[in-house]
């Protein structure tokens, strides 16, 4: 079978199962294998990172994160103020996690459109997964930048990515994509426990479209269930 371009996202590999279809409706499934150079947390399995942005020696850190988080040099880079793990998926959205804070704590902003500096006045911060204020997301895609191999872009629903700025805030460029909206991730240390519910925050039985908006279990086409995708015909 041909997998649907709507499936298509950065750093995803898919596959379809092999298997012969002999009546409609049919559910194929197809399997997707993130290959980005920061893994997907799992209970078993939560890698921590450091982030450096890709033209800068400065690192992403939590260390100060009221109102904003911002950047900090190699000194403090082994503190837990500056490791970050990856939770979620590409289709509904993926979510950054600090050590430091905890799993109830989520990467979360405004929209930066319209604005002031471009952007560069709408601050990344840290907030309650579970308690958003109106208008912020901590929903996150993670895109491939062409400015470093290593290296990607985190970009909100609208497809602004966040920016190292010249004050040394996490924010936003809204005038594009360059070296400072790349972000490396350097992998520091593993750990086994405290991810559980956050990753799992979804009820398993529970069916998603791709926009991650939730629809009957009769609904046709490329769906979310228990963690996987499915196309239903």
């Amino acid at each position: 079978m041909t997998i649907p371009e709507g499936l298509a996202r950065d750093y995803v590999e898919l596959t379809a199962d092999k298997q012969t279809i002999t009546s409609l409706p049919a559910t194929v499934r197809i399997n997707a294998t993130w290959t980005a150079p920061m893994k997907v947390a799992t209970p078993a399995d939560t890698t921590w990172y450091n982030l450096k942005v890709s033209n800068q020696p400065r690192w992403v850190s939590s260390g100060n994160y009221t109102p904003n988080v911002y950047f900090i040099d190699e000194t403090y880079i082994t503190t837990d103020y500056a490791l970050w793990a990856l939770t979620g998926n590409p289709y509904s959205g993926f979510r950054l996690i600090n050590k430091a804070m905890g799993p109830t704590m989520v990467l979360a902003s405004a929209s930066p459109k319209g604005s002031a500096k471009a952007g560069g006045n709408t601050y990344a911060t840290l907030l309650p997964a579970d308690n958003l204020p109106a208008g912020y997301t901590s929903d996150w895609t993670v895109t491939i930048s062409p400015n470093d191999d290593e290296g990607f872009y985190i970009c909100n629903p609208e497809g602004f990515g966040l920016n190292y700025r010249a004050d040394g805030n996490l924010a936003y460029w809204t005038g594009g994509k360059d070296a400072g909206s790349t972000f490396v991730p350097t992998e520091v240390k593993k750990t086994s426990t405290g991810i559980h519910a956050l990753i799992f925050q979804n009820d398993s039985a529970t069916t998603y479209d791709l926009a991650g908006k939730t629809v009957s279990k009769s609904h046709k086409g490329v769906i979310i269930r228990n963690g996987k995708k499915m196309l239903v015909k």
